[in-house]
């Protein structure tokens, strides 16, 4: 595992980091890729730098594992009588011992040590700014209420670190307000150009009227504690490092809600979650890092914009499935707002954890790469549910996607194990370096890439989608795992669409749509692939049995269909099988290994269903 506190190069070894392998999982993703790491449109920032990165480099040390170092001062909340005291009294202070002296409403702290705080100041100002920067400071907040009109309450300029302790059982408000200069260099309520660590079982409430909650020019580290932030901005902002080992978080914020921001260093801009109880209801971003977001753990509870539900990105079924200008999207931000669920510029990887998203943009979007190893995500979203722009890979855990516009999207998308679960109005899965342009109906496209790619080697996957269940601007390959595929009811669309080959050499496949467009699959072994047609109502079992009478596959999906593409390891050539739709049975003899009892509708034809793709939910029996 690696272990990273302040960040260590990555790709180098080095005494700040220790390895011991969580497991790599092997798959048919090639992505020797390099991105350039740059800043995006916010509320607050139009500055923008690039680090190139190499991203097989970085997704091989993550996928080892990463956790959060916390040092002993991390930890600390220990504190005694000898320690100095300063006292808050409402426009004055007083302070008992060394270290720390008051003029007016403001304390400066000038020694290492630890200083104990408490009582109620109004427009005044904690100052720690220490001689040697190499030294230390420990906070002990112990009920204090501070707030300033003019500038950060608390502002931390030169130390090698400091930790702010929560006492138990206590409340502690920190409070800016608006100011009439928009130049204000100390942009947060708790302000620190230092590392900056928080812990404790007391409380913090922030209230940043100005700008940011608590900002850290270098590390942000959340210990423990319970923590409910109000921001005009960003909730909490670690430049190089943003991270949380536990506590309760709840922010409300008119920018990002958890932010890393450098994007000048390929080492730093990222985020680690161990632990905790996360809320963030943001205006833009939920969680954004420069460079990437690791999720070991946690409950993390995000809602941005307005929700999925404010966002009407409608599909018309008149452009035979293209992204073209019939698609149309309306959302009550400009279009310059990024509202991601979490959003990371290289890497997004969850090792565990529970995850839900309720997202106006994309619910996780990466301009890299996309790893689920573990953890329950649950996605609600007014675009693509996971977007990467070069790698969606899912190696387990569980994802539902229960509102989107396409559930996954990338160049290549590769599920190995997993629960995966998609409701899509445009199409469930889509492999695409947007390269690719279809220039007609059926199988002609302008361009295939040899890049793109959709694999499935394992998995329970299923896909209730109003445009292709399953499409590749490349190949397709399904090698195990169970998939059900509920695909469109008009016949500009069907239910697997690929641009240059499906193989088919393992697992389980049955794909539910119209016949319009349906495409073959190119080969199958270790099996057969039916493509077998019949009308189905909605909501009307279909039963695949083999001669004497045992069910090989059903499902009920709960749209109609005319086709069902079934493959299974059951299935052999030379044998008969009977489907049942309904009442009606058919029976069928496989001579090859990809076999079909009937053909799509030509051209144009077949269409008088168009329009009715409304997702209602999940089919039933999907993994019988």
């Amino acid at each position: 595992m690696i272990n990273l506190r302040k960040v260590g190069t990555i790709g180098l070894a080095s005494a700040l980091i220790a390895m011991s392998l969580y497991g790599c999982t092997t798959n048919e993703a090639t992505t020797t890729t390099t991105t350039s790491s740059s800043s995006s449109t916010s509320s607050s920032s139009s500055t923008t730098a690039t680090v190139d990165v190499d991203l097989d480099e970085l997704i091989s040390n993550l996928e080892n594992g990463v956790s959060l170092e916390l040092d002993e001062n991390d930890t600390d909340t220990s504190y005694d009588s000898d320690d100095t005291t300063i006292t808050l009294n409402g426009s004055s202070i007083s302070v008992n011992g060394d270290g720390a002296s008051a003029s007016g409403s403001t304390v400066t702290i000038t020694e290492k040590g630890t200083y104990v705080i408490s009582g109620s100041l109004s427009d005044g100002q904690i100052v720690v700014d220490l001689a040697d920067d190499t030294d230390e400071v420990h906070l002990i907040f112990n009920g204090v209420d501070i707030s300033n009109s003019s500038t950060a309450p608390v502002l931390i300029l030169s130390a090698d670190k400091v930790t702010i302790t929560l006492a138990d059982g206590t409340t502690n408000t920190v409070t800016d307000s608006s100011r009439t200069t928009d130049t204000e260099e100390y942009s947060a309520a708790i302000y620190s150009k230092e590392d900056l660590s928080i812990n404790g079982n007391g409380s913090l409430v922030v209230n940043a009227g100005y700008n940011d909650a608590i900002t850290s020019k270098d590390d942000l580290i959340i210990v423990s504690g319970t923590f409910s932030i109000t921001a005009t901005d960003e909730g909490l902002i670690g430049k190089d490092l943003v991270g949380i080992a536990g506590g309760t978080i709840n922010i409300t914020s008119s920018g990002d809600g958890i932010k890393a921001s450098n994007d000048t260093d390929a080492t730093k801009g990222y985020i680690i979650i161990e632990d905790g109880d996360i809320t963030i209801q943001s205006e833009n971003d939920g969680i954004q890092a420069e460079n990437y977001v690791v999720i070991n753990g946690g409950n993390i509870d995000i809602t941005t914009g307005n929700g999925a539900a404010s966002s009407s990105v409608s599909h018309s079924s008149t452009d035979f499935g293209f992204r073209a200008s019939s698609s149309t999207s309306t959302t009550s931000s400009t279009a310059t707002d990024s509202m991601k669920g979490i959003k990371a510029t290289n890497v997004l990887i969850v090792f565990d954890g529970s995850i839900n998203i309720d997202s106006e943009d994309d619910g996780v979007h990466t301009d890299g790469a996309v790893i689920i190893k573990g953890g329950d995500l649950e996605i609600a979203t007014g675009d693509d549910g996971i977007h990467a722009d070069t790698l969606v890979q899912i190696d387990g855990g569980s994802v539902n996607i229960t509102d989107s516009y396409e559930g996954l999207e990338g160049t290549q998308i590769i599920i190995n194990d997993g629960d995966v679960s998609i409701v899509s109005e445009d199409d469930g899965m889509n492999a695409s370096d947007g390269s690719t342009q279809t220039t007609g109906v059926g199988n002609t496209t302008g361009s295939t890439s040899s890049n793109v790619k959709l694999v499935i080697n394992g998995g329970n996957i299923f896909v209730n989608a109003g445009g292709d269940g399953l499409d590749s601007n490349g190949t397709m390959t399904i090698a195990g795992g169970t998939t059900i595929v509920e695909g469109p009811t008009d016949s500009g669309n069907t239910a697997i669409d690929f641009d240059s080959n499906l193989t088919i050499t393992g697992g389980t496949l049955m794909a539910f749509g119209s016949s319009g467009m349906v495409e073959t699959p190119s080969s199958a072994s270790n099996g057969v692939c039916l493509l077998l047609y019949g009308s189905g109502s909605a909501n009307q079992t279909f039963t695949l049995t083999d001669s004497s009478g045992n069910t090989i596959l059903t499902h009920t999906p709960s749209k109609s269909y005319q086709v069902c593409i079934c493959y299974s390891a059951d299935i052999t050539t030379g044998s008969s099988y009977t489907y049942t739709i309904g009442s009606s049975s058919t029976t069928v003899t496989p001579t090859s290994s990809v076999y079909s009892n009937g053909s799509s509708s030509s051209g144009m034809g077949g269409m008088g269903n168009m329009g009715g793709n409304t997702q209602s939910g999940t089919g039933r029996n999907a993994f019988k």
